[in-house]
């Protein structure tokens, strides 16, 4: 578990290392929920196109996708495994770098950060999409979203990459559990797509 640890550790500090005032402003902007709105005008611009008036219906999936992945990573993992952040970790954010908000203030997170919420919720949404949209061009799309906005979460010093990689993996899990039951109802209902 150490050596796993300290590979945790050591990318961490290698990905958090690459700061730059610039790359901070972006990485900050990245991180924020309000930044994905327009990926989410997207799906939903794709869940019309695909399935006219009866777009709801995905959209609805994705918004129980989205409440499943949040909720479980915090009552499930982060409530339950309790395992600091590293911008809360003594001996580690000592050699971290943080955003520094306008009110002068560094931005460390929560205490807790296993798993991600963030990596579940855009993973989720991620696959979800995937199967859903069945489109090389929506799968990238989708992909390099929920992996950039992971990636900012370390880069900003609040994660660890095992807490992206868990939070994702979950994720991806639930983005795939609720399209099988989106088919499933889709078949029994008559659903468009």
């Amino acid at each position: 578990m150490e050596w796993l640890l300290g590979i945790d550790t050591k990318i961490l500090y290698f990905i958090n290392g690459l700061n730059t005032p610039f790359l901070d402003e972006v990485m900050w902007i990245i991180s924020k929920p309000m930044l994905s709105i327009p990926i989410y005008l997207f799906f939903i611009y794709l869940f019309y196109t695909l399935d006219g008036k009866n777009f709801w219906k995905p959209l609805l999936a994705v918004v129980l996708v989205v409440t499943l992945a949040d909720r479980i990573s915090v009552e499930c993992f982060k409530d339950v495994v309790c395992r600091l952040r590293p911008s809360h970790t003594e001996g580690i954010l000592e050699n971290l770098h943080f955003y520094v908000k306008s009110n002068g203030q560094a931005y460390q997170g929560g205490l807790y950060g296993f798993v991600s919420s963030h990596a579940a919720n855009t993973f989720g949404v991620a696959v979800f999409m995937m199967l859903y949209a069945k489109r090389k061009y929506v799968t990238a799309i989708a992909l390099v979203w929920a992996s950039v906005v992971s990636l900012s979460r370390v880069y900003l010093g609040v994660h660890f990459p095992t807490d992206i990689l868990a939070g994702g993996a979950l994720g991806a899990l639930l983005g795939w559990f609720v399209f099988w039951g989106y088919k499933k109802l889709s078949k029994k209902y008559g659903w468009v797509n």
